[in-house]
């Protein structure tokens, strides 16, 4: 039996004995014993996901899963490899099913922009996209990706990034010479263009927080201050050899970046009363 096929099966048993309590973490519609078939799929046919270890892997299903996302072909979400540790990263249609889940929403589309194509943007109180892509021949090199966001109302929300602000995300992603990045980089473009237009979408407390915490785990943000929680039965299973941290975000001292590299707390964002529709 290979290394990921022996881990896989460390990490299936390390979930099953502490299922009642892993299943309540998980989002309502998730059935965990697909869940685990496809989290056990994508770790068995990956040399570097054995390598990790069984407690970040169990970890990253969980994360996953309290989304609502499935880990795999379906690019809902991805498992990467960090050495021997393991990372959940939300992948371009997990995004979307997160944003529409608000009930706001009725789709949300993100396509790239080759230089061959006829593309035009118009910013202000007309704000128009226009892309007549080449059918026939060589479209050229990828120069740009944008996403359109359209409300049940009618209302239609835009984002545009060049290609050096999506490879600027992309070099600040600790998956950068790894995992989707890698592979799927087109699926990873257009998911960095709808994270930055997610900002300006409603989303439901779950999918924020979700959307938040898998951004800290990816860029590498790391709190000031941990403390060591009172660990339930499946957490302490979990931890190898020390107690679960619990990381406590302390407050920026001036303007910081968020993960797609827009400012923050500097008076940069959105104000209070801004309502979609209304330009970039």
């Amino acid at each position: 039996m290979t290394t990921a096929m022996t881990k896989a099966a460390t990490v299936e048993q390390m979930i099953r004995t502490h299922a009642s309590e892993f299943s309540e973490g998980l989002a309502d519609a998730v059935d965990m014993d697909r869940l685990l078939r496809v989290s056990m799929s994508q770790i068995r046919g990956n040399t570097k996901l054995g390598k990790c270890s069984p407690a970040s892997l169990a970890s990253s299903i969980l994360a996953a899963g309290k989304l609502g996302l499935e880990p795999g072909l379906l690019g809902q979400a991805y498992l990467v490899p960090y050495g021997s540790e393991c990372t959940m990263i939300i992948g371009y249609r997990g995004l979307i099913d997160l944003a529409r889940r608000s009930g706001q929403i009725a789709k949300i589309e993100a396509r790239l922009v080759y230089e061959n194509d006829e593309f035009a943007v118009t910013f202000g109180t007309d704000e128009v996209f226009v892309h007549a892509p080449l059918m026939f021949g060589d479209r050229g090199k990828v120069i740009g990706v944008y996403a359109e966001a359209y409300y049940v109302s009618g209302v239609v929300q835009r984002e545009f990034m060049t290609l050096d602000e999506v490879n600027a995300i992309r070099d600040r992603s600790r998956a950068a010479t790894n995992g989707p990045w890698k592979t799927d980089w087109a699926e990873m473009a257009r998911k960095t263009v709808v994270r930055r237009l997610v900002k300006y979408l409603p989303l439901t407390v779950e999918a924020m927080q979700g959307i938040a915490a898998a951004d800290d785990l990816e860029f590498g943000k790391y709190s000031a201050e941990v403390v060591k929680p009172k660990r339930s039965a499946l957490a302490a299973a979990m931890a190898e050899p020390e107690p679960a941290q619990a990381l406590i975000d302390v407050e920026p001292e001036g303007p910081t970046a968020d993960a797609d590299g827009q400012l923050t707390d500097d008076g940069h964002e959105p104000p209070d009363d801004w309502q979609p529709g209304g330009g970039s």
